[in-house]
């Protein structure tokens, strides 16, 4: 038998070894080199915080105008003991002034209350109001709402009239009012002059004025309205300041003769009819009296 030699044999145990190398490394593991375990506790906290006092003011609606005195405050609460309410008056020269409507304890945890406000109160006037209500807990922590609202003696909008094509001026107030003894009207143009030199004048329960653009001739433009409330010679509080977009509503085209003269076909049509019955008239009382003078 023939024997191999010894470096062949060598060169196949290498080669055997760099295979058997390959195949070990292409082979997947588990990835786990060791394996430990191990305890952690974790410790949680939980704080309590105890709720504080609240309040919201339900009524009446922020940012609100009225022409009523009568006005009702109405608000929720939670987690109190005591409840505060302040109203700030602000006149219309200005001034503040501050007053302690309310102030009481009370057991209930949660609820509702309200509280009348009469603005005919020697206090108040017309003007601008806050009303302010504070929520204290016994630990005397303390939340806050606080409403603004405006009572005028008076407001105003402005509003199309289909039938006249001029604009109403539409009232809003109190008829039982008694300050108001009259209202004032007065239109300005786009360069702040006076349309007429005289107001428009309306007393109460008069609750729609109409503004006589057409009458007046007054071109299309913008034009400002000022409405003012009068009691004798003393002008109310607020004036209420309107602004209106006048378009005038073309005459109909009556033909080239009649087109610049202030009066439709029909009328035109009528007028001629009249005045032929006229002459036809006037025509056959001639001709009887020339006849019965012939005789």
């Amino acid at each position: 038998m023939k024997r191999i030699p010894k470096k062949v044999v060598g060169l196949f145990g290498l080669l055997a070894v760099i295979v058997v190398t390959i195949f070990a490394a292409a082979i997947p593991g588990t990835g786990v080199l060791a394996t430990s375990t191990s305890s952690v506790t974790d410790t949680i906290v939980v704080r309590v915080i105890e709720a504080g006092p609240s309040v919201i003011i339900t009524s009446p609606k922020n940012g609100g105008v009225s022409t009523s005195p009568s006005q009702t405050v109405s608000y929720d609460y939670e987690n109190v003991t005591r409840i505060k309410i302040t109203v700030d008056y602000i006149d219309k020269d200005g001034k503040l002034h501050a007053y302690i409507i309310d102030d009481f304890a009370t057991d209930a945890q949660a609820g509702s209350g309200k509280v009348d406000l009469d603005l005919t109160d020697e206090r108040f006037s017309y003007g601008e109001y806050i009303v302010r209500i504070f929520a204290i807990d016994d630990k005397g922590v303390t939340k806050e709402d606080a409403v603004k609202f405006s009572y005028y003696p008076f407001t105003a909008t402005i509003e199309d009239n289909d039938e006249t094509g001029d604009p109403d001026v539409v009232l809003d107030y109190d008829k039982d009012n008694d300050d108001i003894e009259r209202f004032e009207i007065n239109i300005y143009d786009e360069d702040g002059n006076l349309v007429k030199p005289s107001p428009i004048k309306a007393t109460p329960p008069t609750d729609r004025v109409g503004l006589p653009f057409a009458d007046y001739n007054l071109p299309k433009g913008k034009y400002r309205i000022e409405i003012s409330a009068y009691k004798g010679s003393d002008e109310l509080y607020n004036k209420v300041i309107l602004y209106y977009d006048y378009t005038p509503i073309p005459l109909p085209n009556t033909g080239s003769f009649l087109k610049n003269l202030n009066i439709s076909q029909s009328d035109f049509i009528i007028s001629a009819l009249i005045i032929f019955f006229a002459i036809s008239l006037g025509s056959i009382v001639f001709i009887v009296k020339q006849k019965n003078a012939r005789k």
